[in-house]
């Protein structure tokens, strides 16, 4: 899997899902190269890379072995219908959020839309820090 580090937010926190393990650290890239407390060996099935306005995911299709990398923002929903964008704030399992940087609560903004019937779906999510007031 390779990772556009020009992609990432400058600093922020990587969520990395393994077959055996999960990554959960904060992390900056600085000249190029990914910095952080946590060196994860192998190849992840699914990258979250996010800071409070951004995230950049990449997740592996296990059928082809291809991968799908994707870039949400916080400024894709400002001109969402509000009744279509969910924000909730769930707390971050205690063993991460002991972490220096990490905090206790993440960001999940649901995105949703209607299908042509007429129904109501998920068209995506984001995930972010929350924003310090």
């Amino acid at each position: 899997m390779k990772i556009s580090i020009e992609k990432l937010p400058p600093k922020g926190i990587m969520l990395l899902y393994f077959n055996d393990k999960t990554v959960f650290s904060p992390y900056e890239t600085k000249d190029g190269k990914l910095i952080s407390s946590e060196e994860p060996k192998g190849t992840p099935t699914e990258c979250h890379f996010f800071d409070e306005s951004r995230e950049y995911r990449i997740i592996r299709r296990e059928s082809d072995n291809s991968y799908i990398e994707t870039i949400l923002s916080a400024e894709e929903e400002k001109d969402a219908d509000p009744d279509l964008i969910y924000e909730e704030y769930p707390l971050v399992k205690e063993e991460y959020a002991k972490k220096d940087g990490i905090p206790e609560k993440l960001l999940i903004v649901s995105r949703y839309r209607y299908t042509d019937n007429d129904i109501l779906e998920l068209a995506s999510y984001r995930i972010g820090l929350p924003r310090m007031f």
